[in-house]
């Protein structure tokens, strides 16, 4: 029996290589291979509570947590093993981090003859950092407040990998592959073959591509009407759907478009002639002329973010409204 430990790091597309090992598990099932999830949610021995996607720091926070991880994972080796499983993929980013817990509770399952390969893709730091700011700076606000401006969210963060990287490089195991992300033609093709696992009617997937300037500048303009932390969630079913998500469009001067004084005026020059005759007719009809006065100038102009924040308010209540429709329609239906 074989354990494969996809460790991350966070933001080297580890969301497409889980994606792809659930999209293609029965696939893997046949050439006896299986992937038990994020935190073994997808194993089929469950036991805690922690055993479930997000709940990562459930397990961090415990007092025994290398023990229960170890436990868990022996546990379900051995189940699998008996249905002719010999190879078992782990893959979660927030391992990277998390060596303190977790080597502990490889090297008591390696001591039961479990062979272990550790997988790990590495991104060179402003690299990284574009791309987490964007996820986790813009997309998904992490921090109160309005959105922060790149400078200001990196000089609150010190970018270190090489001290969990030296540790996870000091756990021998039959395999450690520590691979340069930016180097890497294919990443799905990459964790195949580091994972020993054949490819053949594999077929990719792709999770949290990075959106369009569009997109992103209508998260952050969204994002930042809120004092609370926002997820990505509240826009991206909404962007995915629409099409917008990769759209370029064309820019226009609303600034230009509207009436000035200047060209209000001119129209009362052309239209000299024809006030004058209807000034007559209304004289006529015991009507007051048009005045002589010039209109009151109306500024017309609007704060661009102003427009658009008011525009993602509008197609938000209208998707909400949308898709409380659809739950109405959904249950009217299960009740036939």
């Amino acid at each position: 029996m074989e354990l494969i430990v996809h460790i991350g790091q966070g933001k080297t597309g580890s969301s497409s290589i889980q994606e792809t090992l659930i999209f293609n598990r029965n696939v893997l099932n046949n050439i006896n291979v299986d992937y038990v999830g994020l935190n073994f949610n997808l194993a089929p021995v469950k036991l805690y509570e922690w055993q479930a996607g997000g709940a990562w720091n459930k397990l961090i926070d415990l007092e025994d947590s290398s023990k229960q991880l170890a436990h868990i994972i022996n546990v379900n080796l051995n189940k699998l093993k008996k249905s002719k499983i010999n190879k078992v993929i782990w893959s979660n980013e927030s391992i990277f981090y998390s060596s303190e817990v977790v080597i502990p509770a490889l090297l008591a399952i390696q001591k039961t003859g479990v062979k272990i390969r550790i997988i790990c893709y590495v991104r060179r730091h402003d690299s990284w950092a574009r791309s987490a700011y964007l996820q986790w700076g813009i997309k998904h606000k992490t921090e109160r407040g309005k959105v922060k401006s790149f400078s200001e969210w990196i000089s609150s963060r010190k970018i270190n990998f090489s001290n969990a990287l030296n540790k996870w490089t000091e756990f021998e195991s039959e395999n450690c592959y520590i691979q340069n992300f930016d180097k890497v033609d294919n990443l799905i093709s990459d964790f195949f073959k580091c994972a020993d696992v054949p490819m053949k009617n594999i077929l990719e997937k792709r999770e949290y591509e990075t959106p369009g300037n569009v997109a992103l500048n209508l998260w952050a303009l969204y994002n930042s009407q809120f004092e609370k932390p926002v997820l990505p969630n509240d826009l991206y079913p909404l962007f995915n759907q629409s099409g917008l998500m990769n759209k370029s469009y064309c820019s226009v001067d609303l600034k230009s478009i509207f009436p000035t004084p200047l060209e209000l005026n001119q129209v009362l020059k052309d239209s000299e002639n024809d006030i004058n005759a209807v000034n007559d007719i209304f004289e006529k009809h015991s009507q007051p002329k048009f005045s002589q006065e010039e209109l009151s100038v109306k500024n017309y102009s609007v704060d661009t973010n102003e427009l658009i924040s008011g525009l993602l308010d509008v197609i938000k209540f209208q998707n909400n409204k949308l898709n409380d429709l659809e739950s109405r329609i959904i249950r009217l239906e299960g009740k036939r």
